[in-house]
C-alpha cells in the first residue's frame, strides 16, 4: 500500500517495540487493539515489512468468497494458514455472519496448530472481540499472541 511504504519499526513506540520483542522471544505473533486513527495499521506495515502482506480482513473475505465461487478456496485457506507469517488487519470492521466467524477460525485454527506466526489488528477490545468471533477463536488467540493495547486519540484527528 502507498501510504505505508515508508512505515518503519524505529518510528514505533518503545511500548509496542518491547511488545514485539517479547512476542520474538515466546515464538508468538502479536493482537493489537484499540481505537481508530491510533498507529494501529502503519505498525502492521512496518512488521511486515520483509515478511509478508498486510491482508486487510474485509477484502480478504470478498477475496475467499471469490475463491469460493471458481471453487478453489481450500487452495487460498491452505497458502493463508500455511505461510510463516500473516499479517489480519481490520478486524471486526466487516459485517458479520456465520460465514465470517467460521472463516476466521478456519484461519485461526490452522495457524494456531501449526505454530505459525499472527498479527492481528482491530478496533474492538477483546470482550468485544470474543462477543463478535466466540470463545474458541479468541482462546487461541489469547495463547497464540502478545496483547498490545494501542488505546488513544485518534491522530488523523489532531
Amino acid at each position: 500500500m502507498i501510504r505505508y511504504k515508508d512505515s518503519k519499526t524505529e518510528n514505533l513506540s518503545k511500548g509496542l517495540k518491547d511488545s514485539i520483542q517479547l512476542s520474538i522471544d515466546e515464538n508468538k505473533g502479536l493482537f493489537v487493539f484499540g481505537g481508530t486513527g491510533t498507529g494501529k495499521t502503519y505498525a502492521m506495515h512496518a512488521l511486515a515489512r520483509g515478511k509478508g502482506k498486510v491482508e486487510n480482513f474485509p477484502e480478504l473475505l470478498v477475496e475467499y468468497r471469490d475463491y469460493m465461487s471458481r471453487g478453489s478456496y481450500f487452495e487460498r485457506i491452505v497458502f493463508l494458514t500455511g505461510q510463516d507469517y500473516l499479517f489480519i488487519d481490520d478486524i471486526g470492521s466487516e459485517k458479520t455472519s456465520d460465514f465470517v466467524i467460521e472463516f476466521l477460525y478456519i484461519l485461526v485454527n490452522k495457524r494456531y496448530g501449526n505454530l505459525k506466526r499472527t498479527v492481528f489488528a482491530t478496533n474492538l477490545t477483546l470482550d468485544d472481540f470474543r462477543d463478535r468471533y466466540g470463545d474458541r477463536v479468541i482462546s487461541r488467540i489469547v495463547e497464540m499472541c502478545v496483547m498490545v493495547d494501542m488505546s488513544g486519540e485518534d491522530r488523523r484527528l489532531s
